[in-house]
């Protein structure tokens, strides 16, 4: 959908209707959470009934945003629990939206926002920008053609989530627009430093050990091209910490000289199924997207994702072995 029509069609089914979900996919960051609580804040401005859901924790990075404490589990909604209107925002598969889908029915009008290349799912409107730089500027652009003035609230929640999906302004998606559009906000009286240090500095001891432990099993091939770490079940267990925390992790990876492809591999467990979380960064040219494409993930080209059936043991070498093959084969560089 083109970028124009699929705004004013989100624009259109907001003003008709009213009682919304707004969610994002689990294992929030600070781009879904930042545009979900700006967007929120936007819909109540206008005099719609909005409902915040998450099906997993916010983040400790994110839990000093403006209006997080409005935030739901899906278990906190009575069995059978069905919202009429939804919107679906930095995410463009409604299967990664996690148990907040049992708030779903066949009625419900379901509206997807998402800046991730390849989405898998579309809604009754859809808008996906490939381009831009975070979800968060897609909502700047949806609430100033709401027309409602942005305040120092949505402004706080909009610069945490450019800040963070551009990496602090450090990733090849820091473009000129986003750039202004940051300082836009600052000009409404964000405190950049203070958002950066929430962003960016803000980590629990536990998560710090586990942190420790990972660094321990830094890999990098013969080449120098390749680098990744390993977190176990067991070592979120030890140190009674969760994947949100672990945002992040694979930078330390992707930070190595002469590294071209970053990753982390996330053992975790689903519906009682061992699957394999896979984080993939590019340092370089390199585009990820086409190495989580062959495992039936997506993202972008600096930073995708795939999952994987576990264990640890098969689906590593799978990934390894499609990397080195891309690396030494060509063909995915930007």
């Amino acid at each position: 959908m083109a970028d124009a029509s699929g705004l004013s069609q989100v624009v259109a089914a907001i003003d008709t209707r009213d009682n919304f979900l707004i969610t994002a996919h689990i294992h929030p960051d600070g781009d879904s959470v930042g545009s979900m609580l700006a967007l929120a804040w936007a819909l109540e401005r206008l005099g719609k009934r909005v409902q915040r859901v998450l099906a997993e924790r916010v983040p400790l990075s994110c839990q000093t945003l403006p209006g997080v404490e409005k935030i739901a589990n899906p278990s906190m909604f009575p069995p059978g629990t069905v919202f009429p209107n939804a919107i679906v925002l930095d995410c463009g598969d409604l299967d990664r939206i996690g148990s907040t889908q049992r708030l779903f029915g066949p009625s419900t009008f379901i509206i997807l926002v998402d800046h991730h290349l390849n989405p898998r799912s579309l809604g009754h409107v859809s808008w996906f920008r490939p381009e831009a730089a975070a979800t968060g500027e897609m909502v700047y652009d949806l609430i100033q053609a709401l027309g409602v003035p942005l305040n120092h609230t949505a402004a706080t929640c909009l610069y945490t989530s450019i800040l963070t999906d551009t990496g602090g302004f450090r990733y090849s998606n820091t473009t000129p627009r986003v750039v202004e559009m940051a300082a836009a906000l600052l000009r409404l009286g964000v405190d950049g430093p203070e958002a950066a240090r929430q962003a960016f500095e803000t980590r629990s001891l536990e998560a710090t050990r586990l942190l420790a432990e990972v660094l321990r099993t830094l890999q990098v091939s013969a080449d120098g091209r390749l680098a990744y770490l390993i977190l176990t079940r067991e070592m979120l267990r030890k140190y009674h910490t969760d994947a949100s925390e672990t945002e992040g992790f694979v930078n330390y990876a992707r930070a190595l000289v002469g590294v071209e492809i970053a990753a982390l591999f996330r053992e975790e467990e689903e519906d009682g199924r061992l699957q394999v979380r896979v984080s993939l960064r590019s340092r370089g040219h390199f585009n990820v997207h086409t190495l989580a494409a062959a495992f039936g993930g997506g993202g972008h080209a600096k930073a995708a994702g795939c999952t994987l059936p576990g264990p640890l043991s098969e689906a590593v070498p799978q990934v390894l072995s499609k990397a080195e093959s891309l690396l030494n084969g060509g063909g995915v560089f930007d």
